[in-house]
């Protein structure tokens, strides 16, 4: 980073502006509250990266010497060094540091990668960008560098063909720039996560930095621009990352704040005198702006691996992240300093740079290839009992990925699935009746994936005692409580509060003697259990002669993703001795939720609260996940049907007579 770049027409200030970015960003990984809205740097890289492609095409179509062989080959040698070289690093850390599997998902993941088509992979099979399964995938950020890539395809054909029917103008980029916006705002709303990760959603954000060069260029007014309209831009990107939440994927016009604040800011920068381009031009600004893409890079995944290693020392997830985002500022410039510039550096032979490139992506292929193909058996001394997770039978939802079970994390497990001419969403039609639909329903389980794993057991004590039961539980997240109105976690916007309705209908008619309400609890966390939960009981313990809640159970500190005989096995002593997991970090709320439920029992007098999470404790404060050959997880915090079993002596007194 010792020199700063001397082309023709260089302004220092934007590196400025992309080290605001890019530092927005890390913090924000390193530590959501540290800057709730550093997300928002990628929106402002997006802006940027249009402004700056649509100079570099533009000026070379103005002089006749634009190629598009030579554009794709800058880009291919700007862009794809130091991203292959983040990939294969990663992708061999992930092999040697962690479980044996971990880098199944990662190297299928790479392969998407290296097709410009990340952000198809993480939208498929990782969902929403603030889920547990994005946060713990080590290359969940190059979703965006597959946007740009996919604008750089389209892009360039768009201007060379305005530009000959010369039809280049300001309009020629707002049009479509609003079309984009208002695709992106009207699928916020209805149809989040792919309107977060997909290009035509976001082109918008690169035409609006388009729009804003062709602007500069050919309008005097963009040089005449009061001062204070840089100012104002450089408040909104600042203001937007530390004042935007970040809720959900459902940005919608939000993300105009940052974005309109970086086109103001890079039309204002087109005055050379203008006090702004002084202030960005602070040179560690400009250092930190050089490198910020090889620092996008380099963060995540070593940040994610710091995560995992803290788990698995039982040590502060911040801890882990922090010594990850520190590593990342090192290998971030290393990358820079001894791959990144050499490889674009065009006083350098070009065919060499070349062969290079190749070289390496072809190696980096085949490190995908073996990763995603590499299958370890998960228990191969056959230390437990077969396992058996019935959960999918009971789910009313459509599951957004039906094919969640097949991954790594499940292998060992067996999953069985629903009939093939199950209806697709059967709350809609009164939920699952394993005792028929025409017998109206003395029990009923509302619940999220938390009551999909006490289901069978549920089921199995209902039809020993020929009681008729319906199942009004939703995997994917969705919670059991009547707060699902606008919910991202359904296939449409709406679906979330016609589900609430459908269930409160169902009470209302059948007024079962029991309703069992089974929950992820600490999903609550910093949010208001108690009234969400009272307000819930006061509409639903009138409607039914017994309500009754169940405790959650201990999350092991294990990581969302990994296959828990797996990680067992791993972690096993050379004495054969089983490894000690301890609770993850959300337990204190968990235990703060159990009182929660007991003070809410003292409120209502038909509620009754089941502690299954007591049955998981040992008495050292570690979890009980196993017992003999006979291992009661599925994943991090969902039993399996042995171990839901554990609780079955608890749930039987609660349910009606014969």
């Amino acid at each position: 980073m010792s020199d700063t770049p001397r082309k023709p027409g260089y302004n220092p200030a934007i590196d400025g502006l992309r080290g605001i970015a890019v530092l927005g960003v890390w913090l924000f990984h390193l530590h959501p509250p540290l800057l709730p809205g550093g997300f928002l740097g990628v929106d402002a890289f997006f802006v940027l990266s249009g402004f700056l492609i649509h100079g570099i095409v533009s000026a070379d179509l103005e002089s006749g010497r634009f190629s598009f062989r030579e554009f794709y080959l800058r880009r291919a040698l700007r862009l794809l060094p130091n991203a292959t070289v983040t990939l294969g690093v990663t992708l061999v850390l992930w092999n040697l540091c962690l479980p044996p599997n971990s880098a199944i998902q990662p190297g299928l993941h790479g392969l998407f990668t290296l097709a410009n088509l990340s952000n198809l992979f993480v939208w498929k099979h990782l969902g929403s960008y603030w889920g547990d399964a994005a946060e713990s995938a080590p290359l969940t950020h190059f979703w965006s560098l597959g946007i740009e890539e996919q604008f750089y395809l389209f892009f360039p054909a768009l201007l060379f063909l305005l530009h000959r029917k010369r039809w280049l103008n300001l309009g020629s980029l707002a049009v479509p720039a609003v079309l984009s916006l208002t695709l992106w705002i009207h699928g916020s709303q209805h149809h989040p996560s792919g309107t977060f990760y997909l290009l035509p959603t976001r082109a918008w954000e690169l035409l609006l930095g388009a729009a804003a060069a062709q602007w500069a260029r050919s309008s005097p007014v963009a040089r005449r621009l009061p001062r204070a309209t840089g100012w104002i831009g450089l408040a909104l990107v600042l203001g937007s990352l530390v004042a935007v939440p970040h809720a959900d994927s459902s940005l919608g016009a939000m993300a105009l704040i940052p974005t309109v604040g970086t086109a103001c800011v890079l039309v204002s920068l087109l005055q050379p005198t203008h006090p702004l381009t002084q202030a960005l031009s602070w040179p560690a600004l400009v250092k930190l702006g050089l490198m910020s893409y090889s620092l996008y890079l380099w963060h995540w995944p070593l940040i994610v691996l710091g995560r995992l290693q803290a788990n698995y020392r039982n040590l502060p997830e911040t801890a882990g992240a922090v010594v990850g985002g520190i590593l990342s500022l090192g290998m971030a410039y290393a990358a820079y300093r001894w791959v990144e510039k050499p490889l674009r550096d065009s006083s350098r032979s070009r065919p060499r740079r070349l062969a290079w490139l190749a070289g390496g992506m072809a190696l980096t292929t085949v490190l995908c290839v073996l990763s995603w193909r590499r299958h370890s058996e998960v228990d191969p001394d056959h230390r437990f009992e077969p396992m058996t997770f019935s959960g999918r039978l009971y789910d009313c939802s459509t599951p957004q990925d039906p094919h969640w079970s097949e991954s790594s994390r499940y292998w060992g497990c067996r999953i069985p699935v629903p009939p093939a001419d199950q209806p697709p969403e059967p709350w809609r039609t009164g939920g699952l009746r394993t005792s028929g639909n025409s017998i109206t329903p003395r029990v009923v389980v509302f619940g999220s994936s938390h009551a999909l794993m006490y289901s069978k057991v549920i089921d199995d004590l209902c039809r020993e005692r020929r009681v008729p039961v319906a199942f009004l539980s939703a995997g994917n997240g969705i919670p059991a409580l009547f707060v699902n109105e606008g919910s991202p976690l359904f296939p449409g916007r709406d679906d979330g509060a016609a589900f609430d309705e459908a269930r409160r209908r169902w009470l209302r008619e059948w007024r079962p003697e029991t309703l069992w309400v089974i929950d992820r609890w600490d999903a609550w966390s910093g949010k208001d259990l108690e009234r969400d939960l009272r307000a819930f009981l006061e509409e639903v313990c009138p409607l039914a002669q017994t309500v009754i809640l169940v405790t959650q159970v201990p999350v092991l500190r294990v990581g969302e993703n990994e296959n828990i005989r797996g990680w067992v096995h791993w972690r096993r002593g050379t004495d054969e001795s089983m490894p000690r997991i301890l609770p993850d970090a959300r337990d204190p709320y968990r235990r703060e939720s159990v009182r929660i439920l007991q003070r809410l029992q003292e409120r209502f007098p038909n509620l009754r609260i089941v502690d299954s999470a007591s049955r998981f404790y040992r008495e050292d404060g570690s979890v009980r996940y196993s017992e003999g050959r006979r291992f009661f997880y599925t994943d991090d915090d969902h039993l399996n049907d042995t171990g839901a079993a554990e609780i079955s002596d608890l749930l039987q007194p609660l349910l009606p007579a014969h």
